[in-house]
């Protein structure tokens, strides 16, 4: 989990020198395991035939916040994200390389399965 939030933040810092892009990877990082959660859901409930199609607004918004507050503690609080740039800044080349390779593959699979599972439910 470090590791992809290490890329997000790479990322960050390759779209736009300066500006907080440890506050960048966060927000994206935070995003993403929302949609990986969405997912989860749609998917249990087309796989389990339930009928309610959506859950309460404010768990969705509680569920949010969980996430945000929890991946802060784990990325931010107390500059930890410069530990986990000291980790992995001193990686190879083609490790960079495979990395970036699987911070693409990340984002796109979780987009991808979130479109497919919100279209199961309709069927």
């Amino acid at each position: 989990m470090s590791y992809l939030f290490y890329r997000f933040y790479r990322a960050a810092l390759f779209l736009r020198k300066g500006v907080d892009p440890e506050i960048r990877a966060w927000i994206v990082f935070s995003i993403a395991q929302g949609i990986n959660l969405y997912t989860l859901q749609q998917l249990y409930y087309s796989m389990n035939s339930i009928n309610k199609k959506t859950i309460p607004d404010y768990i969705v918004i509680l569920i949010g916040l969980a996430i945000c507050v929890i991946n802060y503690f784990l990325f931010l609080y107390k500059d930890r994200f410069k530990m986990i740039t000291k980790k992995y800044d001193n990686e190879s080349k083609s490790a960079r390389i495979r990395g970036i390779i699987i911070g693409f593959v990340y984002v796109l699979v979780s987009i991808s399965l979130a479109f497919y599972a919100k279209h199961l439910q309709f069927s």
